[in-house]
Formats: structure tokens, C-alpha cells, sequence
């Protein structure tokens, strides 16, 4: 590569500039002694009901606490309600949770070690996608049109 020289730099640098405008910097800046250009700064106090400034000494939590009047009930009052019971699976349903359950075992056993036949593997594979069908041919059809579209907080 060959060596550049200070114009070709100075050249590019001014075509990449070119299309920037700047604002015009001001021509004098006012002197820090020169006290007569400085206006008197800007009151932003509100001025509806003037009241002294209150200090943080005079100020009581329990009082301001006793004034406030909660929007939400206290959240350590809920108690939910206790859920229903839940229904022992039967015939598709507990196969998908069997399917699983094998399917969570070959991995463990394949994790620690142990040699699976090919025979168990593949049928580790067709356990895992019976779960997901079934489990996803579970779900509820339609919703309530009162669910919203997911979580409430």
C-alpha cells in the first residue's frame, strides 16, 4: 500500500465534511466581570398559595401515612382462593405424561452415561413429539372473551 501524504487526508477529511452545517458559533462572549448583560434569572415558584418552604426536619411519616388514603387494598390481606383438586390423568392424557417421563429418563441416563440402544433412542424421539401433540391437542379451544390478552398485573 502506498504511503499517503497530509493532502490526501486533508482532502478526504474536507469531502466528508462538506455537507454538515454547524451554527455560527457566537461572536463575543460576555466577560465573567461584566455583570450588566446578566438578567436576573427566572422565577419558577408557582404562585397560587405562597407557602414557606418546609424542611425536612418537619416532616412525619406516620402523619403523611395516616393521611393517605390507599387506592389498592393492602396486598398481605388477599387470600387467594384454594384450587380445585387435580383430577388424576387417564388414557391420552396420562400416555402424553408417560411419553415424557421416558423421555426425560433417556436423557438423565444418556447425561450420566449409559449407552442407550438405537432402538430406545428413536423411541425416546417419537415419545417426545407424542407429549408435545398431545399436550398441544389439550389445550382448551376457545377462551373466555372476558381472559384478555394474557396477564393482569
Amino acid at each position: 500500500m502506498a504511503d499517503r501524504r497530509q493532502e490526501d487526508y486533508d482532502r478526504d477529511f474536507a469531502a466528508m465534511v462538506s455537507g454538515i452545517e454547524m451554527d455560527p458559533l457566537p461572536q463575543q462572549s460576555p466577560s465573567p466581570t461584566d455583570t450588566t448583560e446578566l438578567a436576573e434569572p427566572p422565577d419558577f415558584r408557582i404562585r397560587r398559595g405562597v407557602t414557606p418552604p418546609r424542611r425536612i426536619e418537619d416532616f412525619n411519616l406516620s402523619e403523611a401515612l395516616e393521611r393517605a388514603e390507599p387506592d389498592e387494598p393492602d396486598p398481605s390481606e388477599y387470600q387467594p382462593p384454594p384450587l380445585p383438586p387435580m383430577r388424576r390423568p387417564r388414557g391420552l392424557p396420562l400416555f402424553g405424561w408417560l411419553c415424557a417421563a421416558y423421555v426425560l429418563a433417556a436423557l438423565v441416563l444418556t447425561i450420566v452415561g449409559v449407552r442407550l440402544p438405537s432402538w430406545a433412542g428413536w423411541a425416546a424421539v417419537v415419545a417426545f413429539v407424542a407429549a408435545v401433540v398431545i399436550g398441544w391437542r389439550s389445550l382448551p379451544k376457545h377462551r373466555d372473551p372476558g381472559d384478555g390478552d394474557g396477564a393482569v398485573v
